[in-house]
């Protein structure tokens, strides 16, 4: 059975179907019409933490997951590992505390940022000062200062080759430097030791092109495209609040007071007649009309609900109410209230009861399948269990959010579903 990923990749988002999960990488550059050559950094929103985590290992990313994959630039040119030098320095092998934020190096790679990546990363000697590289052959556990001087260099040798890491080539090397010497795992499993260093790692880059690498021209040029983007205009909050297209829309180009007054007055018009009598298209359109107007008057003008009620009275009307959402939201509501209904209705079903309702519950089963005589009753009255049952699911009493149409007899400000017409199980 296909898996399917919802992608968000230069700035378009996709469905994904792959066959399998390490098919992942190669079917987004597929899709997205990349460069075969690109190196992707995935992450993925994880729920439970509300954030986006990084992808380390595909065969444990979670099936039907929101995915977001990012291209690594890197350029290239014919700078090989043969014939590069080593850029460290055996510095002085003093143990003086210093910070590892901040660890000095003599070192120099202005000119050779943009090689080649290496396969696999060197781990060698001429990277770390004498003494460090002494206590890792040795096996000798290093203090926090030592461990600064390793960061250093891994650090040196990686901005030959880039400024600016992505998850992956952060683990090849210290993936390499962990099979090279095990024993800074510290105790600790492979993967949470090569989560450890990597955030160490990660910060070594993060300080030093904050501090003393922000003049490279790497830095510079990342940190002005980042300018630009945070440059660009930004919308309000109130402009897409909770993601409602029209929770403060503008009033359209052709309107202006005169016309949005007399719209006003058509719907006191509209609203002075019996509901038969009305014209449905001139409310609909008047409507539509006058939503900016109605919407500043709300948010920005924070009207009361008299007031409102005064200016548009049609508006407390059970359908012009629905249609009023639905304006908002850009789609029909209840519409989708049905759709949901619908689609959601067979998971409700199977979710179990609370026990002293089991029997009571499988009752209305029964009752709701054997009274209907033709598929589409059968999955009407298959709903109405269903929205019988969402108590159990919110852990409420059934009657504080679903009632019969009329019955006031419960004080409470909290929405509530109305029933009205026929019911299948009615009584229960």
């Amino acid at each position: 059975m296909a898996l399917q990923y919802h992608v968000q990749c230069t700035g378009k988002k996709k469905i994904l179907h792959v066959e399998e999960k390490q098919q992942i990488p190669s079917a987004i550059i597929k899709e997205f019409a990349l460069n075969q050559e690109s190196e992707l950094s995935l992450q993925y929103f994880d729920g439970g933490w509300d954030d986006w985590v990084d992808v380390d290992n595909l065969a444990h990313l979670p099936e039907r997951a929101k995915l977001q994959a990012t291209v690594a630039i890197t350029l290239y040119n014919d700078v090989t590992m043969d014939n590069t030098a080593s850029l460290s320095s055996s510095a002085d092998q003093s143990s003086d505390p210093v910070s590892i934020e901040s660890t000095p190096s003599s070192s120099t790679h202005s000119d050779q940022s943009g090689s080649r990546w290496p396969t696999p990363f060197p781990i060698k000697e001429t990277m770390f000062r004498k003494f460090v590289w002494e206590k890792l052959t040795r096996k000798v556990p290093l203090n926090q200062v030592e461990r600064g001087y390793v960061l250093d260099g891994l650090y040196e040798e990686c901005v030959r080759y880039s400024m600016y890491l992505d998850t992956h080539k952060y683990n090849i090397v210290l993936t390499r430097l962990l099979e090279t010497f095990p024993y800074l795992q510290d105790g600790l499993s492979s993967d949470d030791a090569l989560g450890l260093w990597r955030l160490r790692l990660r910060n070594k880059f993060k300080n030093n092109r904050r501090r003393r690498d922000q003049a490279q021209p790497e830095v510079q040029s990342k940190k002005s495209r980042i300018a630009l983007v945070e440059a660009r205009p930004k919308t309000t909050v109130l402009d897409n609040i909770w993601n409602i297209p029209n929770y403060l829309p503008p009033r359209l180009p052709t309107e202006d007071d005169t016309s949005i007054e007399r719209y006003v007055t058509q719907l006191k018009e509209q609203n002075s007649k019996i509901q038969l009598k009305r014209d449905a298209s001139i409310v609909a359109d008047a409507m539509s009309m006058t939503l900016s107007d109605r919407r500043s008057l709300i948010v920005k003008r924070n009207a009361s609900l008299k007031d409102i009620k005064a200016e548009y009275p049609l508006l407390f009307c059970e359908n012009e109410m629905i249609a009023e959402f639905s304006r908002l939201l850009g789609y029909d509501t209840q519409q989708k209230f049905c759709d949901g209904l619908q689609k959601y209705t067979p998971v409700i079903l199977r979710l179990p009861p609370l026990k002293e309702e089991r029997t009571c519950i499988q009752e209305m089963r029964i009752k709701a399948v054997s009274s209907t005589k033709i598929e589409s009753e059968r999955k009407y009255a298959q709903q109405c269990v269903a929205l019988l049952l969402l108590h159990n699911n919110l852990k409420e009493k059934l009657v504080s959010f679903i009632r019969k149409e009329g019955e006031g007899d419960i004080d409470t400000a909290d929405p509530y579903i109305a029933w009205k017409g026929k019911c299948y199980i009615e009584g229960e």
